[in-house]
């Protein structure tokens, strides 16, 4: 049961990162390591439960959302070098 409270918070997740930050689903996929299907047709509920591999994956979207606000966040260094 776990699981399945688990993956609809993973479907929210993966909507709110597509929204707010305009990826794609192959774009989200390829950070997955997924098939851009599989994961468009478990976001949509055409897929009721996901495989353990695939449910593994997914967990990652939490690492997507940081390494996206850290990228947000980066400022480049000013190296002095007027020249």
């Amino acid at each position: 049961m776990k699981k399945v409270i688990h993956e609809i918070r993973l479907r929210k997740d993966c909507l709110h990162l597509k929204d707010k930050h305009k990826l794609s689903y192959p774009t989200i996929a390829d950070y997955l390591g997924l098939n851009p299907t599989t994961l468009m047709r478990f976001v949509k509920g055409e897929t009721r439960s996901l495989d353990m591999k695939t449910y593994k994956a997914m967990c990652n979207l939490e690492q997507l959302d940081k390494d996206i606000k850290e990228a947000e966040e980066y400022k480049p260094e000013d190296k002095g070098d007027d020249s």
